[in-house]
């Protein structure tokens, strides 16, 4: 099933070449052996627990481990418990255990490296901190993983790295015309070799309609915006449903979910579109501070100005103990959404009558 952040999770049909083909892919972009344990606290109904590690391990005569739960207090213990040497991680799980008290024994572990999204700003710390490499790539439960960062090399802040050999990566404008690189437009993907069509979903469970949406043109348009470097650094920008449209101008929540979140007090942030008393939308901030921290909606918004255009300061903030999430650590924007409705949360004083 797909995350369902921004609107009710999809049922993909994956064929038997699917599953092998793409255990096949993270099976090599990460390495794994015989020897290597790999460890996933994400439901079986998710792609990283299934693809991501339970096919990975088989084809390889490697260990999984699958918890229950993700549990910040719980998890290096389950690391040193069985020995894992690969783990991933989603959504805001590696600020969690960032956050907790350094201890003597972080860096004595097993684990040789950690894949996921979004990789947090704070991984060069992370990775001193828990002896640990961490990388990330770009995928979907319908075209599988297609960008992957090879361990051990650099790339440029931001980047999900190089697409696969096995994928075409393009970014298209609204019309599907390929745009030059640095210009942010919608991430389409196909394979390179047309008979390993079967390396990605084959429709949508039951919804004909919305698979043909996604497969235009030999493309599946992933939904997601991106751009593309020089050198085919793929970087993501957000989704376009995630989108915000303020008086014309089209509003990336992403970026400033970005901005707000280099304030040293927030842990975590999350931009949303709410419908406006004039016109299509208004930015609107959700917020959860770091344990012990303090910070008013004045100060956060003069963060703000400071970092981002003015179209894109937000018009309403809402300080929140814990951002709600889907059951694989994302942000469900569709409850934030559905809170604002009927509520006036803080507006600033200077924002359009």
């Amino acid at each position: 099933y797909t995350s369902g952040t921004t609107g009710p999770s999809k049922a993909c049909r994956l064929s038997t070449r699917y599953v092998e083909g793409q255990g096949a892919l993270m099976a090599r972009c990460l390495g794994i052996e015989a020897s290597d344990v790999l460890f996933c606290p994400y439901p079986l109904f998710h792609w990283d627990a299934t693809i991501g590690t339970i096919v990975p391990a088989l084809l390889q005569g490697a260990t999984a481990v699958i918890a229950p739960r993700f549990s910040a207090s719980g998890f290096w213990r389950d690391v040193r418990r069985f020995g894992v040497t690969v783990f991933d991680f989603m959504g805001a799980t590696l600020g969690f255990l960032y956050k907790q008290g350094p201890r003597d024994d972080d860096g004595d572990t097993t684990a040789r490296l950690g894949w996921g999204v979004p990789m947090p700003t704070f991984k060069a710390d992370f990775e001193r901190r828990f002896d640990v490499t961490l990388v990330e790539g770009y995928g979907s439960t319908e075209g599988g993983v297609m960008v992957f960062q090879e361990p051990g090399k650099d790339y440029p802040a931001g980047s999900c790295g190089e697409a696969l050999p096995e994928f075409l990566v393009r970014v298209v404008d609204h019309e599907a015309q390929p745009l030059p690189p640095g210009r942010v437009g919608e991430i389409v993907v196909r394979p390179a070799d047309p008979s390993n069509r079967l390396l990605m979903m084959s429709g949508y469970f039951r919804m004909p309609d919305a698979t043909a949406e996604a497969f235009r043109d030999g493309w599946f348009h992933t939904g997601d915006l991106g751009r593309l470097d020089t050198h085919g650094h793929l970087f993501f920008e957000g989704r376009k449903k995630d989108a915000i449209r303020r008086r014309g101008e089209n509003i990336s929540a992403f970026e400033v979910e970005q901005a707000v979140e280099e304030h040293p007090a927030v842990f975590e942030a999350a931009a949303y579109g709410v419908p406006s008393e004039h016109t299509e939308e208004e930015v609107a901030l959700a917020v959860a501070l770091k344990l012990g921290a303090e910070l008013s909606e004045d100060a956060l918004l003069a963060h703000c100005r400071e970092r981002m255009a003015p179209h894109m300061v937000p018009l309403y903030v809402r300080f929140v103990d814990r951002l709600p999430k889907t059951p694989t650590e994302k942000v469900a924007k569709t409850e934030l959404k559905a809170w604002h409705r009927g509520r006036r949360p803080w507006r600033r004083s200077d924002g359009p009558p």
